[in-house]
């Protein structure tokens, strides 16, 4: 009797071996053709790899030249969730559209890299300054702005240049999201825009480009009002940063509640920046007495001065502090979803 138990074990445990082996097989052979795990039809000719698809049932072919054709088998029990994912991800990787979309999305994302230099370049067209009450190129002083050849470049290149990329290339952009806005959870046209979107809410995807827009206008601002002096400049930039504070409060755009408080306390902290450099900006010298109206005209103690300069440190140190929580609070919430283990251990 205990004999005969022992060769039912022995027969279990050969029979184990074998079916262990056939797995390590088949895994094997999957990833000789570049699939972790999952059910796929291959065709090569030549040794190149022709068309890849998948398969409903569970099992794996491969065709050369000569049409031989091998087959491996792989139960589904073998396959994890995240395989079969894997799989389908692979799978349908290689379909008729994929060069088109890639070639899209390269294109918007070339643009986007060299947009900031572009809009520098343009720009600088029209970036002057005043020398000796005469308003002058930055780049080149000799040159003096809006005068002779200066007045022909900045016509006939400046702005279309302005028209066509600074303001263009966003609008673009805009245009690809508006007319893919009931897909953009598709994978398809995530691979090509998501980076446009992303973070942002349903309701919000065009905030990007919102953003790209606002960060010319402020520097058109330091641009075409140069020669309306310092003062005028931050008067322009404060009334926007009020209007940008009150547009991002209102429509709260990113999906993480996160994201929208270190926007407005971003945008706060460049309101509190710019109102308290006005004071140094307006503020009269007293010690020259012939221009010193005491009646209009203002000066700053020593006092004054440090609680200025302190005001705007202040605020600057709890932006940091506040990105700094957040962020910490983002990666706790990170590790108890995904990495709960490891959490876990720490603690």
């Amino acid at each position: 009797m205990e004999k005969q138990n022992a060769e039912k074990v022995h027969l279990r445990e050969i029979k184990a071996q074998k079916k262990r082996e056939k797995i390590a097989r088949n895994e094997k052979f999957l990833k000789a053709i570049g699939f972790q795990g999952a059910t796929v039809t291959q065709t090569i000719k030549g040794g190149q790899v022709v068309k890849i698809s998948g398969q409903t049932d569970s099992t794996c072919k491969t065709s050369n030249t000569q049409s031989d054709m091998k087959e491996t088998s792989i139960g589904e029990e073998q396959l994890s969730t995240k395989q079969h994912k894997q799989l389908k991800k692979k799978a349908t990787s290689f379909d008729d559209g994929w060069v088109e979309r890639r070639k899209k999305s390269s294109i918007i994302i070339l643009l986007f890299f060299l947009y900031p230099t572009i809009c520098q370049y343009v720009f600088s067209l029209f970036n002057c300054t005043l020398i000796d009450k005469t308003s002058r190129l930055y780049e080149d002083p000799e040159v003096i702005c809006y005068d002779g050849l200066h007045d022909l470049i900045a016509l006939w290149a400046g702005l279309p240049s302005l028209a066509l990329w600074v303001f263009g290339i966003p609008f673009y952009a805009l245009i690809q999201l508006r007319s893919n806005k009931d897909n953009l959870h598709s994978v398809v046209i995530k691979e090509q825009l998501g980076f446009l979107y992303n973070g942002f809410r349903d309701s919000t995807y065009y905030w990007e480009i919102y953003i790209m827009y606002r960060k010319v206008v402020v520097v058109g601002v330091q641009v075409f009002l140069v020669t309306f002096g310092l003062k005028v400049q931050a008067y322009a930039v404060l009334l926007l940063l009020m209007i940008f504070l009150q547009i991002n409060l209102k429509f709260r755009p990113y999906s993480f509640h996160a994201l929208t408080q270190l926007e407005t306390a971003s945008l706060t902290v460049c309101l509190i920046t710019t109102y308290c450099g006005l004071f140094y900006l307006t503020a009269s010298d007293r010690s020259n007495q012939s221009f010193f109206n005491i009646k209009k005209d203002f000066y700053l103690t020593d006092t004054s001065i440090y609680v200025l300069f302190f005001a705007i440190l202040i605020a600057n140190i709890t932006f940091m502090v506040l990105w700094a929580y957040l962020f910490l609070i983002e990666v706790r919430k990170t590790l108890l979803t995904k990495q709960t283990r490891l959490y876990q251990s720490k603690v």
